[in-house]
């Protein structure tokens, strides 16, 4: 039998561990999602092991298209690939990854499903009236992130991406 001083301290590490991977997402005891967890006021500045943005965003597409794409309103959009009733759009914002998710929870025409936070990398699942989007959002420098979207109506949204890694269910 473990001693009681090695014992606890194992507890205390499992219990780190288990809240560290847990990012930005509250979960109750049995793991299933409660929503959004509270950012840090200090997870919203700039990434500045990064260095300052000089990333080459390209040439943007028109984005209109897109029914029901709601991004930050300095989004470069520089892909759109339709495949069915899904739409994966790529681009750059300059916000980290934190800021975006940031902006997704306050944003008054989307709800927050399901999210989570690693520092230089975020993921999103929210839902906006009949469409269902998914944002995956990398850190590219101190204020700038590269990401990926995946949306499609809600009548679809069993093939949109979660921030769990499995299917667009409800969370």
């Amino acid at each position: 039998m473990m001693p009681r001083a090695p014992r606890v301290l194992a507890t205390i590490a499992l219990a780190v561990a288990i809240t560290s991977c847990a990012g930005g997402q509250s979960t109750s005891p049995a793991g299933v999602s409660t929503g959004p967890a509270p950012i840090a006021p200090d997870a919203l500045g700039p990434l500045t092991g990064l260095g300052p943005c000089n990333y080459d965003a390209g040439e943007p597409v028109d984005a209109s298209a897109v029914d029901d794409l709601i991004v930050p309103p300095s989004t470069i959009i520089s892909r759109i690939e339709p495949n069915g009733p899904l739409t994966q759009v790529q681009g750059y914002l300059e916000m980290t990854p934190v800021q975006l998710r940031a902006w997704y929870r306050d944003h008054p025409a989307v709800e927050e499903l399901q999210s989570e936070d690693e520092g230089f990398e975020s993921e999103i699942l929210v839902e906006s009236g009949e469409h269902r989007l998914f944002v995956k959002a990398s850190a590219v420098c101190e204020q700038g992130s590269v990401f990926v979207a995946v949306i499609a109506p809600t009548s679809e949204q069993g093939g949109v991406p979660t921030p769990a890694g499995g299917g667009g269910g409800t969370p």
